[in-house]
């Protein structure tokens, strides 16, 4: 009898123990659930209308078809619960395969700003608002006419989110604790008169660095007179709060094979920004999203890592042979300018090439790295190239050797240096592989980069 008591026993203890890891991993599973339809809800509500690849990749997932897949199946049932709502994006995409937004209901921004715990507005008398907290469901809605707009908005994030988490990683990019904000819900650009002078499509913060990131996504639908209001109101705001600290104007265009509507906007930046550009309180990069997604990336890679290999310097001293030809010296910036006696533009280094040989001419080359699509770049080398031409005489001839990471991104870039025939193109992808045996130069009659042999000797 004791025996089978303590089979019995034994027995109730064992389905016990299986049913709490059966309550356990129940509890877990939608907590896990619960977790992520609360980051799906603080998602839209952050950037209110999205699709479904759109959510995944901002919730932190890959499109791959599981976790679509997964997502998907949250989105029905927070549909069913009456949290979400969805709509067709009609301008975009194709028949029988419609792109769908997704957004938030009056409830699901209560819940959202619970989460988030943000305070419900506070009414006085006469149910008037005394203090905003909060946007609404209605206000987080978008017309039709501007759908397509927000769309290719959200589109940049998601790229330069893909790009950033391919390199470097999801516990990276949670690190730099990066911030997409709508400029609805950060304080307005405003004037001395307190006018609001601009707004962007969209702003980032970089917590690690004290940078705000405006992205203005080009459709191509202003004219040009509206755009030379955009970048004079940017200006008067920069003019009237000069300790706002550093500032980036990502202008992205859609319309990226437009490349005279694209030359007009930067010329436009550095003829209405180039003062505060020069000061470094500002950077204004145009170009397609891979160019200006990738400034992003250059950008943050420098605050992840500082430390860069100079791949031109060592290809300059392997090709420029001190044993044979003669002597070379390099200074960095600040040492160049004390040896010439005078302030030069921004550059990397400065490099002399003295020859044994008393006839010939010594050499000097200018050393800048410079980012596709940067008018900050654009204005270095272009004031980097009339220096070196002043400096032409009988004993010196000056060069300037732009550095570009790779081939494409050259390529990709639109150059304003037609006018010089002293800049030289390299990229650190070629340098690497094969040293500095050749150059690119810009070909303005047949708008190309055409490929020379370097002669140093």
């Amino acid at each position: 009898m004791y025996f089978c008591t303590a089979i019995l026993l034994l027995g109730f203890f064992v389905f016990a123990e299986k049913g709490g890891e059966q309550n356990v991993a129940e509890t877990l599973t939608k907590k896990a659930t619960e977790d992520l339809d609360n980051l799906i809800l603080v998602t839209l509500y952050d950037h209110r209308l999205l699709t479904l690849p759109q959510i995944c990749i901002i919730c932190g997932y890959d499109v791959e078809q599981k976790f679509r897949q997964k997502i998907n199946r949250r989105l029905k049932a927070l549909i069913a619960l009456g949290v979400v709502k969805r709509r067709r994006l009609a301008q975009i995409g194709i028949v029988g395969n419609p792109i769908y937004m997704y957004y938030l209901t009056e409830s699901g921004v209560e819940r959202s700003v619970a989460l988030l715990e943000i305070p419900f507005n506070r009414y006085g008398q006469n149910n008037k608002i005394i203090e905003k907290n909060h946007l609404e469901a209605k206000e987080l809605m978008i017309s039709d006419r501007l759908l397509p707009h927000h769309f290719h908005t959200q589109n940049w994030i998601v790229e330069f989110i893909q790009s950033f988490r391919s390199i470097h990683g999801q516990e990276k990019f949670a690190s730099l604790g990066i911030l997409f904000k709508e400029p609805k819900r950060v304080p307005n650009y405003v004037n001395k008169l307190g006018q609001v002078t601009h707004r962007p499509d969209w702003i980032i913060r970089i917590g690690r660095t004290n940078v705000t990131i405006n992205l203005e996504l080009d459709m191509g639908t202003e004219n040009l007179k509206k755009l030379t209001t955009k970048f004079r109101n940017y200006a008067d705001w920069f003019r009237d709060n000069p300790q706002s600290g550093n500032h980036v104007i990502l202008f992205t265009s859609h319309t990226e094979k437009n490349i005279t509507r694209r030359r007009h906007i930067k010329n436009l930046a550095i003829e209405y920004l180039g003062e505060f550009i020069r000061e470094g309180r500002l950077e204004v990069c145009e170009g397609s999203i891979p160019i200006t997604t990738g400034w992003m990336m250059s950008y943050l890679s420098r605050v992840i890592d500082p430390l860069e290999r100079d791949v031109f310097s060592e290809a300059l001293k392997t090709t420029y042979d001190p044993n044979s030809s003669g002597l070379t010296a390099e200074y960095t910036y600040l040492e160049a300018c004390m040896k010439l006696g005078k302030e030069i533009p921004h550059c990397d280094k400065v490099h002399f090439l003295f020859r044994k040989s008393p006839n010939s001419k010594h050499k000097v080359i200018f050393q800048l790295k410079v980012e596709p699509g940067s008018c900050l770049s654009e204005i270095q080398s272009r004031d980097l190239c009339l220096l070196a031409s002043s400096m032409n005489n009988a004993e010196f001839k000056c060069y300037v050797y732009v550095i570009h990471d790779s081939h494409e991104k050259r390529l990709n870039d639109i150059p304003a240096l037609q006018t010089f025939n002293n800049v030289y193109s390299v990229d650190v992808q070629t340098l690497s592989q094969k040293g500095l045996k050749h150059s690119w130069v810009w070909s303005e009659s047949k708008r190309k980069w055409q490929r020379i042999e370097v002669d140093l000797l």
